[in-house]
């Protein structure tokens, strides 16, 4: 479908969900969460409206499109993290199927090419539809389907190990940090009440990743230098990570003549894409009040996940909680307000509190 970012089929099943929406619409009408929600998208449809009306590109599908895509899939994806887990359709053993079906892939093409890499022109170079950060993002959300729905911790650990190679192999630096600071949070969390049981799985577990790191230690510093992720420790040579950094400053005179307000689809002055990478791009589009609810539809989980972990200290939260940590850390550091995926951890917190929190956020 022209202008709307995703493939046909990605449109037809999204109407599927949205019918599960509506069916079920006075589940959500009780948790206060998710008014935030409905009030940052009423935000975005006012801006919307106004810029296409009134904006210097007033009439401008294109800009049209880029709200439109933001209200319709942050709402879809929402649903689908609450469905997903309402219907326990998480921890499935398809989830894990295709993490084994993504792993056995990269390995299959590392044979082939003797590159530790998996990209789609490596595949069929004639039908590329995607890039490596929307790859990533398919490995980084199908792993957690499962993880969410998973308690055992072999299961956990034999999952996280897949994730951790099939998203080096992918190249895109921000999913792969992210991933490996959210899982540090995360544990941290877990471990701060130390208990018998506790320190003999750190134990075990450190023996099995001091072994694995001593058996394929020198592979992986291998691949590490010649991936991408490696320019992390250089990022002033990096010219990706340069140009994000001019366009942020380019953008943010745009909020500093405007900051009530803010100046929406400015960055179309630069180009599509050419907003700021962090959650001040919220502002710039949306304005201050934009910013605020988009500041607390991500907080809100991570602050609530986090004391609750700490009081109950159950594993049962820690998809959620590794969820939420890890939309935070992408959003603040590398990802724009349009980054539709945060929808997941909105779903998965309104699921939250619709089983755990009731009396509380509902």
């Amino acid at each position: 479908i022209p202008l709307m970012g995703y493939s046909t089929i990605i449109h037809i099943f999204s109407v599927l969900v949205l019918i599960c929406l509506l069916l079920n619409f006075n589940k959500f009408l009780k948790i206060k969460y998710f008014y935030v929600l409905v009030f940052f998208l009423i935000q975005v449809v006012v801006s919307a409206i106004v810029g296409f009306y009134f904006s210097d590109y007033s009439f401008n599908y294109e800009v049209l499109s880029q709200s439109i895509i933001l209200f319709y899939y942050l709402l879809i994806y929402s649903c689908l993290g609450f469905y997903l887990n309402y219907y326990k359709l998480v921890g499935s053993k398809i989830w894990l199927f295709f993490l084994y079906l993504f792993l056995l892939t990269v390995i299959c093409l590392y044979f082939k090419t003797g590159d530790f890499s998996f990209y789609f022109e490596l595949m069929n170079p004639n039908v590329v539809t995607i890039n490596y950060q929307e790859v990533s993002s398919i490995f980084l959300f199908v792993w957690f389907f499962y993880y969410v729905g998973v308690n055992d911790g072999a299961e956990r650990f034999k999952s996280i190990l897949i994730a951790f190679l099939i998203l080096l192999s992918s190249g895109a630096r921000s999913e792969f940090f992210g991933f490996i600071i959210t899982l540090l949070y995360v544990v941290l969390l877990s471990n701060l009440r130390l208990n018998l049981s506790k320190i003999k799985s750190i134990i075990i577990l450190l023996v099995i990743v001091t072994a694995l790191v001593v058996c394929f230690g020198d592979f992986l510093i291998n691949i590490f230098e010649n991936s991408r992720h490696f320019s992390v420790i250089k990022l002033d040579d990096d010219s990706s990570w340069q140009e994000r950094e001019v366009l942020k400053q380019k953008n943010l005179q745009n909020i500093y003549q405007n900051p009530i307000f803010g100046n929406y689809a400015s960055h179309f002055e630069i180009g599509r894409g050419s907003y700021i990478h962090n959650i001040l791009s919220s502002w710039q589009q949306f304005g201050l009040s934009g910013f605020i609810l988009y500041a607390l539809l991500i907080l809100i989980p991570f602050i609530t996940l986090s004391i609750y972990k700490v009081k109950h200290d159950t594993k049962e939260i820690d998809g959620f909680l590794f969820i939420s940590t890890y939309c935070l850390t992408l959003i603040f550091v590398t990802k724009s307000v349009y980054w539709v995926y945060l929808g997941f951890s909105i779903g998965s917190f309104l699921y939250f509190c619709y089983k755990y929190k009731k009396g509380i956020l509902r």
